[in-house]
């Protein structure tokens, strides 16, 4: 569960800009690189900046907890 946090936790920050192209029903994004990241990064993407940051805060919060819990 902590490496899924810390996965998450160490996203890029989006692009100023992010293109998205429709090859078919479903918009994928344009960047291959973009496109090529977890489905969690892309999901902290598509919510863009401000609440991307709230999800990660909250995911640092419950990872302390996780951590701080004795085995």
């Amino acid at each position: 569960m902590i490496d899924v946090i810390d996965h998450l936790l160490s996203a890029p920050a989006a692009p100023a800009t992010i293109t998205l192209a429709q090859p078919s029903v479903y918009y994928v994004f344009a960047d291959p690189a973009l496109e090529a990241e977890s489905a969690g990064r892309k999901l902290l993407l598509r919510m863009g900046p401000g609440n991307a940051a709230r999800v990660q805060a909250k995911l640092k919060e419950i990872r302390n907890r996780i951590a701080a819990t004795p085995n």
